[in-house]
């Protein structure tokens, strides 16, 4: 083993036989690092930031899609086209290039867990949907997912028949969640079901609701039964009850909870919009989201004019017609561009 006494907090989250060891910290390096940190307090400091490092790039391996790993084969080529030299004026940049090459490291080293483990555990299933697309999928304990446009949940495909249900969601997503009590042998109760987002987990038993994933903002609306979010940024924990939307906004998760009308924000499912009271712009944000439009509204100003309404999913046009209506204005769309801009005094 090499001697780890001068590295670095960033050298040592870079290593290979380190991260194997925060991955599984009861494999065969296990005797020895848990001896180098308790060889000084220094150690155990440096441990500690670096495992944070390792965890924060918050890599799924056992759930690595398309997407993901194309983003791992980027971070790689970015580390190996980094500059070596320092510039001690631009050190922004060089926390940058130094935060890239540990996610290149872990990249590397979980790519090969991920070949390796992929003979060894279930095959993942993956359902998603393009813009304007809605889909139904059924997973193997009888749940059923209604998916929103542009979206993707995964799932294993050989699902465990006891102990935790789980799936990973991006983008939006209507859960029907069926009880399922745990098989004999394991604790009494019923088995909990959880759903994995970039920004928090959400466990529930039995029950129905609605999640929107999008622009590092999360939005859970509870239906039916009891949620619990788990924000692990912050450690914090939420209960919900029917009725309640929680809503988490940004990296530092800035939480609000208030009661709204459930039905309201899951009526896509029903292939209706229901608007209340949103502004322009937050219209225009799910137009791009689900739609794949590119929204421009002109003037500024009009961003924050509020609108109340329901539409047809599938007919844009009566909400276009709609808009026109209440705020004086010009719709304008081209191919996958839309204009909302304000009418000229001469076309009132």
């Amino acid at each position: 083993m090499k001697d780890f006494q001068d590295y670095t907090v960033e050298e040592l989250a870079s290593d290979q036989g380190f991260i194997q060891w925060v991955v599984d910290p009861e494999g065969e390096n296990n005797a020895y690092w848990t001896r180098w940190v308790n060889l000084s307090p220094e150690n155990a400091d440096k441990a500690t930031q670096a495992k944070k490092l390792i965890s924060d790039i918050r890599f799924n391996y056992y759930a690595i899609g398309d997407h993901a790993k194309q983003r791992i084969w980027t971070a790689i080529q970015f580390k190996k086209n980094s500059p070596n030299v320092k510039h001690p004026s631009h050190t922004s940049r060089i926390s940058r290039y130094r935060y890239a090459g540990i996610a290149a490291s872990i990249a590397i080293f979980l790519v090969a867990l991920y070949v390796f483990w992929g003979m060894l555990t279930p095959n993942w299933n993956e359902a998603s949907t393009a813009y304007g697309e809605i889909k139904k999928v059924m997973l193997p304990d009888s749940s059923v997912v209604i998916l929103n446009a542009n979206s993707i949940l995964r799932w294993q495909s050989m699902a465990p028949t006891h102990g935790q249900r789980e799936v990973w969601l991006t983008g939006e997503a209507y859960f029907d969640v069926n009880k399922v009590k745990q098989t004999a042998g394991d604790s009494p109760g019923f088995r909990p079901f959880v759903v994995h987002l970039e920004n928090m987990e959400i466990e529930v038993l039995g029950t129905t609701f609605n999640v929107v994933h999008r622009r590092e903002n999360t939005q859970v609306v509870l239906n039916t039964g009891k949620v619990q979010l788990s924000l692990p940024k912050t450690a914090k924990k939420i209960d919900m009850l029917p009725g309640d939307m929680v809503e988490v906004e940004g990296d530092q998760q800035k939480v609000s909870h208030r009661k709204v009308e459930p039905s309201n924000y899951s009526a896509w499912k029903e292939n209706k919009l229901i608007f209340n009271h949103q502004t322009l712009e937050e219209i225009a944000t799910y137009l791009e989201d689900n739609y794949d439009y590119e929204v421009h509204i002109e003037p500024d100003s009009l961003k924050e004019e509020r609108f109340s309404g329901s539409t047809p999913a599938d007919q844009l046009e009566v909400l276009f017609i709609s808009l026109e209506s209440s705020f004086n204005v010009n719709v304008i769309r081209d191919d996958k561009s839309i204009v909302i801009k304000k009418k000229n005094l001469s076309e009132k």
